[in-house]
């Protein structure tokens, strides 16, 4: 049983790169693309992640939060992670055309990286 299942997970894998793959080169300034944003409560938001793939947004965001949740513990900002983590509030995940969240300088990096990674971290103000 757990053979096939790990067959599963790696057939959906390849289809996924596969996926990405096919769009290699397609992505503009109009082409939606998922944003997921997270920030400390006290400020506006400071993380955000763009990709073509909301699962692998919303992982790379989960991650970017819990890297900076340690940066606030180790600040000793925080008594615990937990803590920290719970200073950072998730603003979810949206849909935008590209050319409306990165600056029209930033655009050709934006593809560049959403095509060799699946996402993308925009410079935030």
């Amino acid at each position: 049983m757990r053979k096939r299942q790990a067959r599963h997970q790696r057939i959906a894998s390849k289809s996924r790169r596969r996926r990405h793959a096919a769009r290699g080169g397609r992505i503009t300034g109009n082409t939606t693309v998922y944003v997921a944003g997270a920030g400390w409560r006290d400020n506006d938001t400071s993380m955000q992640v763009i990709g073509m793939d909301k699962a692998v947004v919303q992982k790379q965001i989960d991650a970017l939060m819990k890297e900076e949740a340690k940066r606030g513990y180790d600040d000793e900002s925080y008594d615990s992670v937990s803590d920290a983590m719970d200073g950072i509030a998730y603003y979810g995940v949206s849909t935008f055309a590209l050319k409306d969240i990165v600056s029209a300088r930033e655009l050709p990096e934006a593809i560049r990286e959403i095509n060799d990674l699946g996402y993308y971290y925009p410079e935030m103000p």
